[in-house]
Formats: C-alpha cells, structure tokens, sequence
C-alpha cells in the first residue's frame, strides 16, 4: 500500500515535467493532441521512511 501515494508524486512529476516543454496539456490541446504515461519504471534502493526526502527525476522519450 506505500507505492501508491509515491506513484501520485510520480505522475505528478511526470505531468510538470510535460507542462514545461512543448508537451504540455495545454499546447497539445490546441492541437487536438495528449500525452499518456504508458510506462512507469520505479527502482528502490529501500522504501522511504517517515520524513524522509525523495527525490523525482524525469524525462522524456520523444513520440512514438
């Protein structure tokens, strides 16, 4: 059950990350267009603890 809050800041990280190139949710709109998580690939050293700091990172793969 710990994934699942972890996995929402992920998705959020993922929708910033978009909102700040040209992918984002509101110039695909403009052209009709979104964009979809398709894949989401976590890797834990240990699970995080109360307090402690996670850090995010993403990037993009282009269009398929």
């Amino acid at each position: 059950m710990a994934f699942y809050p972890l996995a929402g800041y992920l998705l959020d990280s993922a929708w910033n990350h978009a909102n700040m190139s040209e992918f984002g949710y509101g110039k695909l709109l403009e052209q009709g267009q979104l964009w979809v998580l398709s894949k989401l690939l976590v890797i834990f050293n240990r699970m995080p603890k109360w307090n402690d700091e996670v850090i995010v990172e993403t990037w993009g793969k282009g269009v398929d």
